[in-house]
């Protein structure tokens, strides 16, 4: 079905329980699925784009999901998500190099250069740490190989051929208020300032699936009602300014 690597399959649903936004793979990936018809609606009536897009432009079930319907899902798990902008010329452009040393963020590329870009090659990265679904071991993110144009550098060996997005994730402290519009990050500090935010990271052996979602070679455990991943917890409270949950580009 739809040709996706099996290192790409579920890769998003993966790093979001290596984030702690989940418990689950199993749980991830109900929660993303459940947002796919959402996802298409509001794809369909986007007058940026062409009208009549199939559904599975939103996202095929276990597999793979847009955006946006990433973007319902972890709003709905009550966090906030955030784009990273990362292009030259952008007046909010950030050094990745450093960013990702700093709080938890999804990183969304392609594997390789024959890889359809909507199989969202993605991992999870917290601290400056990258956690990979098909490895049970951390890795600084100086395996990704960044240069000064937050790209892989194309003469250097990687996981990944290109970064498309970028989104960092913050766990709302008041997710009720988060999940009615409420709150559009005046509860995280600003993300420029990381004195209060305490990022730490609990690892396990395999993670139960529920049968839904291939692993690529090795799984991610969560033992008992433990969170297996990279976690991040928030104090303090200085908002975001006039930054805004999703993508500014238009998700």
């Amino acid at each position: 079905m739809d040709g996706c690597p099996p290192e790409c399959k579920g890769s998003t649903a993966k790093a979001l329980v290596n984030l702690g936004v989940f418990a689950s793979v199993a749980t991830a990936v109900d929660a993303l699925d459940a947002q796919i018809v959402e996802a298409h609606q509001k794809l369909d009536q986007n007058g940026k784009r062409k009208r009549g897009l199939s559904e599975t432009e939103a996202g095929i079930r276990g597999v793979w999901w847009h955006l946006k319907a990433v973007s319902l899902a972890v709003h709905h798990a009550g966090w906030h998500f955030k784009k990273v902008f990362t292009q030259r010329g952008h007046a909010k452009r950030v050094d990745l190099r450093e960013e990702l040393m700093r709080g938890a963020y999804l990183v969304i590329g392609v594997r390789e250069p024959d890889d359809l870009e909507k199989w969202a090659y993605t991992v999870g990265v917290s601290g400056g740490r990258v956690k990979r679904v098909n490895r049970s071991d951390l890795e600084p993110i100086a395996n990704l190989c960044l240069d000064e144009n937050n790209r892989p550098d194309p003469q250097r060996s990687t996981f990944m051929c290109d970064i498309k997005d970028v989104y960092r994730l913050d766990k709302c402290s008041n997710p009720e208020a988060q999940k009615r519009g409420e709150c559009r990050g005046e509860c995280v500090m600003n993300p420029s300032v990381h004195t209060n935010q305490n990022t730490h990271l609990r690892t396990t052996s395999a993670q139960s699936t529920g049968g839904s979602v291939g692993s690529g070679g090795g799984r991610l455990n969560a033992g008992g009602n433990t969170h297996s991943g990279l976690e991040t917890a928030v104090s303090g409270c200085s908002g975001l300014g006039d930054s805004t949950d999703e993508d500014e580009d238009g998700l």
